[in-house]
């Protein structure tokens, strides 16, 4: 089989879709989308053959290995050339999963490419989580050797006991800003709980700050540059 194609697609992207992921045999099916008259079959045409999934599709696959092929729309004449029977490396890359609300339950999509759960005119579009932070300002009443040791102790246990994976804290003009991430709710929440971190807090509210306000945000997105 020969097929020949230019070096651009007008789009690449997953579908999850149950009709692909049974068709393609896979977690989902990466295609890139272009104009049929654009793909030329130079070789092996009488190996493929079609399967007309509705009325408007129909689906390519060679009958001498079993490959999937290609969709085809008959109503624009678009097709949907399966990356994995590329010899070569298109200079495109996937830029988005679609019907994401059906991917098989087992799956992990872990790119943090745009997501959307229905089809590609879905205005659903979910972003892949990248944690939580929880934001921390205190006005501080006072501050004494025992703050310094308990707050030190909370910090380490939150990060080595609980998952933490960063603590950092400021103070200007008497207010106190810190700001912890977490990988999930749940760890929040046992930390949250924690016997040793609520009596800490009893000992703020009562010592340490005048008051204070805690802020949870989750993070969507994360960029970072040396």
């Amino acid at each position: 089989m020969n097929i020949e194609l230019p070096d651009h697609f007008e789009y690449i992207g997953s579908c999850h879709c149950s009709e692909c992921r049974k068709f393609s045999g896979a977690a989902c099916a990466t295609a890139g989308g272009l104009d049929g008259a654009a793909m030329r079959i130079v070789a092996g045409e009488a190996f493929i053959s079609v399967y007309r999934k509705s009325e408007s599709t129909e689906l390519a696959f060679c009958r001498n290995c079993g490959s999937s092929l290609f969709s085809r729309k008959l109503d624009s004449g678009k097709c949907n050339v399966r990356l994995g029977i590329l010899d070569d490396v298109p200079a495109q890359k996937p830029a988005f999963h679609i019907f994401t609300g059906s991917k098989a339950p087992w799956e992990m999509i872990g790119d943090g490419l745009p997501r959307f759960e229905a089809g590609p005119g879905s205005n659903r579009l979910e972003q892949e989580s990248k944690g939580y932070v929880v934001i921390f300002k205190a006005k501080v009443a006072q501050m004494d050797a025992e703050y310094g040791v308990t707050a030190a102790r909370m910090r380490e246990r939150a990060i080595q006991v609980y998952g933490c994976t960063g603590f950092d804290s400021t103070m200007e003009n008497g207010v106190e800003v810190s700001i912890s991430h977490w990988p999930d709710l749940e760890t929040m929440r046992a930390w949250k709980a924690d016997t040793e971190h609520r009596v800490a807090q009893q000992q703020g509210r009562e010592r340490w700050y005048k008051s204070y306000s805690v802020e949870i945000a989750e993070v969507i997105c994360c960029a970072t540059a040396e």
